[in-house]
């Protein structure tokens, strides 16, 4: 009888977590909005223009987006070497469980991190017109 008890109060509480969750992202997303249309509606009203709000965006070149997508790529490939020595490791030390695991996952991702900042920090210095 508790167990059945204990397994109803369980179920209510993982409810009203979840409840309570997306009430929270309701009202952060009502009060966000609502501030913003407040400030919008104070520079109308001292006849400023709403469009200081919103910067100017510079375009993206090319260099720049091929940039993102080889760091992208680099970490990527990280975590895939990263779950591959990770396999290995399970394997081969019976009692590193998941912690082995994760651990080349993250230490390769890391790796190819560092790979992308290091290729695109080179990819910079070598084309100045890519630092501004």
């Amino acid at each position: 009888m508790d167990s059945q008890v204990s397994q109803i109060m369980g179920d209510i509480t993982s409810m009203l977590a979840v409840i309570g969750f997306f009430a929270g992202v309701v009202l952060s997303l009502y009060f966000y909005f609502k501030a913003r249309n407040r400030e919008r509606l104070a520079l109308i009203e001292k006849g400023m223009d709403a469009t200081l709000l919103f910067p100017k965006k510079q375009p993206r070149t090319p260099m720049k987006s091929t940039s993102l997508m080889l760091k992208v790529g680099l970490f990527l490939i990280g975590l895939g070497i990263g779950v591959f020595a990770g396999f290995f490791v399970t394997i081969s030390i019976p009692h590193s469980g998941p912690v082995g695991f994760f651990s080349m996952v993250l230490i390769f991702g890391g790796l190819g991190l560092i790979a992308g900042h290091l290729v695109s920090k080179k990819s910079t210095n070598n084309n100045p017109e890519l630092n501004g």
